[in-house]
């Protein structure tokens, strides 16, 4: 008998709906200034997010309705991962590197390693992705998208610390996780939301 109960799981859909909220936001509006297949690339790396974010809470709901143990899905979470990575490194790509054929180079590189550590890799792909959405803000001098982007990053680098703990066996603490975790996505999503909205004149 475990204390996960069905509420910890419905609070965790948050996470996936301000996470699809801000790829959706993000990839309206980039679409016309970056390469197709990078674009794709992106698309790709946020379907998988999305798609492996769902099953995590859903998995949750599951345990407090049949009082499963709980045991950590490591296979919904490197799904997961990966789709952080794949997006991240797209959106890399095609903020910073202008050549083609850089492009193509740093594009190739992206699969390896990827079943060493993807925990590590997942953070790679959050942190490149915030270093274009940051690097987005500076130029178009949105400094309150900048304010609420370092906030969600900070956010970021405490539930990693978190994560060096090793699997969270107890309810009361994935509370916590998500609590911070889903106030991380708000701060993303309405940081990107008033990066790409036009000011009246």
């Amino acid at each position: 008998m475990n204390d996960f109960s069905v509420a910890l799981g419905l609070v965790d859909y948050f996470n996936v709906l301000f996470t699809g909220l801000f790829y959706y936001v993000l990839l309206k509006n980039i679409k016309p200034n970056i390469d197709k297949f990078l674009y794709w690339v992106i698309m790709i790396g946020a379907m998988l997010t999305v798609f492996f974010s769902f099953c995590i809470p859903t998995y949750k709901v599951s345990i407090g309705i049949e009082h499963y143990e709980y045991e950590t899905p490591y296979g919904i979470l490197f799904m997961t991962y990966l789709g952080f990575l794949i997006s991240g490194v797209g959106m890399f790509i095609a903020v910073f590197f202008r050549n083609k054929n850089k492009k193509l180079e740093v594009l190739s590189g992206a699969p390896l390693a990827v079943y060493q550590n993807a925990v590590f890799l997942a953070m790679l792909g959050k942190v490149l992705m915030y270093a274009c959405i940051i690097k987005m803000a500076i130029k178009r001098k949105k400094w309150s998208s900048l304010i609420l982007y370092a906030f969600s990053l900070v956010l970021i680098f405490i539930m990693c610390y978190i994560a060096n703990f090793g699997t969270i066996p107890v309810a009361w603490a994935h509370w916590i996780v998500e609590i911070v975790n889903i106030t991380c996505q708000v701060a993303l999503f309405f940081g990107t939301v008033i990066l790409f909205k036009e000011r009246k004149h």
